[in-house]
């Protein structure tokens, strides 16, 4: 940002190994970093508020790194601290403008602190750590948000946000909070992957969907094709093919007769929509953002009884379901978690691999693990996963990870996440 921009000078020349070396400069008091000057303000005392966050922060360390910020570093404890404010649209354009800005739950030069704060509806709020007033100083700070909504008078926890992360020295560390939160695709699939044109098909899919406001508060669940809405709902009433009223299972079934659809390889997309309009990651993507976050649920568990394998004809296994599982919105440190539900005819056992691709069949050298270690919730369960923290310098935007699992014969799946039409 415009607080935290200023130029830099060689020092140091010719420097050998071993040894300390010490520069003493003087810096005027237009030439230092600074925030623009910041007014605090309360949240309104309201009767009834809607969500309670609950927020704790702390500055571990911090670390002096030469200008180059390659060459060393000396980590020093006890001198850590950052700048923390709570922003609302306004004065976040304010702030990312460098203009003077009003804050909530202002705290300058905070090593670390503990409160709670009731937030108002219908509003998005930006939560900033700065250490946007420092010049070579890296601060490494861990931050836990919990928020929890008023659900007939009684705070009920919907959310938790923890991470630990590096703030470079004029820079910030921002997440964004939105109290309509958006429901989330956990896991989606065919009923079968590859289908026969010539002898006509069903197009059955299957998707997990959660709404961190109540399953009540999913308006619909929508099919599209290449981003484009195709009409074409998913439904979670008990009726046409759909299992169970009200599981968070939506289902879509539709009859094709012979030689309807061209051969080929499909990828269809689900999103889901709230009553309020907010509109999910399209299923299969995920969001990759360089800042800020938008806090998404994380509280649903995968019921594998629901997904039923399908018959295949050369005994390979088949790729059920997958998904982000409700890690479908990242940034920079964040955790990565990808599932995928594998079935396989001749038995789990007979499951050799479960192998991740970027998009396009580009392979990763990542496998999916079912060991009930490494972020894999149960051993042996037929769910398996990948899960690591989400690495710097990926471009922002959506992601498409593909999937495929072997078995001990060499057989493999069908590619999740394609429809393919033979």
């Amino acid at each position: 940002s415009a607080a935290g921009n200023i130029d830099k000078i060689r020092i140091l020349e010719n420097t050998q190994a071993d040894m300390d070396y010490t520069h003493i400069f003087t810096v005027s008091g237009g030439d230092a970093p600074q925030l623009p000057e910041i007014e605090p303000m309360l949240f309104p005392a309201i009767s009834q508020p809607p969500y309670r966050l609950h927020v704790s922060f702390e500055a571990d360390y911090e670390a002096l790194y030469s200008l180059s910020a390659l060459t060393f570093a000396e980590k020093e404890e006890g001198t850590a601290n950052v700048d923390f404010f709570i922003l609302d649209v306004d004065n976040f354009e304010k702030y990312d403008e460098g203009e003077p800005f009003s804050a909530y739950e202002w705290r300058e030069d905070c090593k670390g602190d503990e409160f709670e704060v009731q937030i108002p509806d219908d509003e998005l709020y930006y939560i900033v750590l700065s250490n946007e007033d420092a010049f070579v100083a890296k601060q490494f700070v861990t931050v836990n948000l919990d928020v929890s909504q008023n659900i007939e008078a009684a705070w009920t926890p919907i959310e938790n946000y923890t991470n630990f992360t590096a703030i470079p020295a004029g820079r910030a560390y921002v997440i964004m909070f939105n109290n309509k939160l958006a429901p989330s695709v956990y896991a989606a699939g065919f009923a079968s992957a590859e289908v026969n044109s010539s002898d006509g098909f069903e197009l059955g899919i299957h998707a997990l969907v959660h709404d961190p406001n109540g399953r009540l508060d999913v308006r619909e669940v929508e099919l599209c094709y290449d981003g484009v809405p195709l009409g074409k709902y998913m439904r979670d009433d008990g009726e046409l093919g759909d299992s169970i009223a009200g599981d968070g299972i939506f289902t879509f079934s539709e009859s094709y007769l012979p030689s309807a659809l061209d051969p080929g390889i499909y990828r269809l997309e689900v999103q889901a929509t709230d009553t309020a309009g907010n509109k999910s990651v399209s299923w299969p993507s995920m969001n990759v953002l360089s800042a800020p976050l938008r806090l998404s649920g994380r509280t649903c568990s995968l019921n594998t009884d629901i997904w039923q394998p399908a018959a295949t004809a050369d005994d390979a296994p088949v790729i059920l379901a997958g998904g982000f599982f409700g890690h479908d919105t990242v940034q920079t440190g964040d955790i990565v978690r990808i599932i995928a539900y594998v079935s396989d005819p001749d038995g789990l056992s007979d499951i050799d691999r479960v192998e991740l691709f970027l998009e396009g069949g580009l392979a990763t050298g990542f496998f999916l693990h079912d060991d009930g270690a490494e972020g894999d919730d149960h051993a042996g369960d037929g769910v398996w996963t990948f899960q690591t923290p989400m690495p710097a310098g990926v471009q922002s935007g959506a992601i498409t990870l593909e999937i495929v699992a072997f078995d001990k014969s060499g057989n493999s799946s069908a590619r999740y996440p394609y429809f393919a039409v033979r």
